[in-house]
């Protein structure tokens, strides 16, 4: 098969640069959305009441939520009938 010529904007001179930027730019979107995250997920939380020392992060609140709900879970299996 022959292949298909390119359209009128890729024949344009800067027009595959300006698509190479283009999917440079959504990386470094991704990035910053990714890094935001990362810094929600790892910050401490000062004043938190639950906590010993005052500070948990919000990755450790919601495994202890999950280590709290097994527990729960498996002293209801637990109980006779």
């Amino acid at each position: 098969m022959k292949p298909r010529p390119a359209g009128p904007f890729l024949q344009q001179p800067d027009a595959l640069a300006a698509v190479t930027r283009q999917a440079g730019q959504s990386t470094i979107e991704y990035l910053v959305v990714c890094a935001a995250l990362a810094f929600a997920l790892f910050v401490p939380i000062s004043g938190d009441a639950a906590s010993p020392d005052g500070a948990r992060t919000t990755v450790q609140i919601v495994l202890n939520e999950f280590q709290q709900a097994y527990r729960n879970i498996s002293h209801a299996i637990s109980l006779p009938n």
